[in-house]
């Protein structure tokens, strides 16, 4: 990257963390992790991806901690290093083995993750009950698994924040379009294993939260 590019990514870090520590987002450890994570992601593939990764925070953050303060829900605690490394640690798999701009599966894995991520916390909001998604039986809500329509159209949401970015990017139509299929087959990935290997102890949270963004990351990132 030029100087120019990389005098943006240290301004950008910089008002990031003003925000982080007046919020109190991150853990110390976690802010470390999160600060050589955004400048490597610079470093190896370009502004394009280090924005990625501020909108993947930014967004995620704001809609997490406004539902869960607006409706009263369990109270949004500060991230630890496994909650980044279980979210977007495919996404640094991806461009430590190819570092390129325009990284399928970077930026597919991230769709995946950020989609889910709000279709997780919007979800929950919904009137109907969940049905948990290998069997459509209903459900309680917040059960690992369970599945709803607002649940759905949130990760068409994330998905489509992410092909906009993908587009404005690369200018280019189809790979936009992979972005927003990643992000809807992101949160599909992720309520299966939720309702399989997560209920049957093999996984927890942040573990499902890799094993579904890194299995689509690949997935298109083979395919196309």
């Amino acid at each position: 990257m030029s100087i120019l590019e990389w005098i943006i990514v240290i301004l950008v870090l910089l008002s990031v963390l003003l925000i982080i520590r007046q919020k109190k987002l991150l853990r110390p450890t976690a802010i470390a992790t999160g600060l050589i994570t955004a400048l490597f992601v610079a470093w190896r593939g370009g502004l394009g991806s280090f924005f990625a990764i501020i909108l993947f925070f930014l967004i995620g953050e704001f809609v997490t901690r406004a539902i869960r303060n607006q409706y009263h829900r369990k109270q949004h605690g500060t991230r630890s290093t496994s909650n980044i490394v279980g979210n977007i640690g495919p996404a640094i798999i991806a461009l430590a083995l190819n570092p390129t701009p325009f990284n399928v599966m970077f930026f597919a894995s991230l769709s995946a993750a950020f989609s889910d991520t709000l279709s997780s916390e919007i979800g929950v909001l919904s009137r109907e009950q969940p049905v948990m998604i290998t069997t459509l039986q209903p459900v309680p809500a917040g059960t690992d698994g369970g599945v709803t329509l607002l649940g759905f159209l949130a990760s068409a949401l994330g998905g489509l924040i992410f092909a906009i970015l993908g587009f404005i990017i690369s200018g280019n139509v189809f790979f936009a379009t992979i972005l927003f299929a990643a992000g809807v087959l992101g949160s599909v990935v992720d309520s299966f294993l939720g309702a399989t290997l997560q209920r049957w102890g093999y996984l927890d949270n942040n573990l499902v939260n890799f094993v579904s963004s890194l299995s689509v990351g690949l997935f298109f990132a083979l395919i196309f």
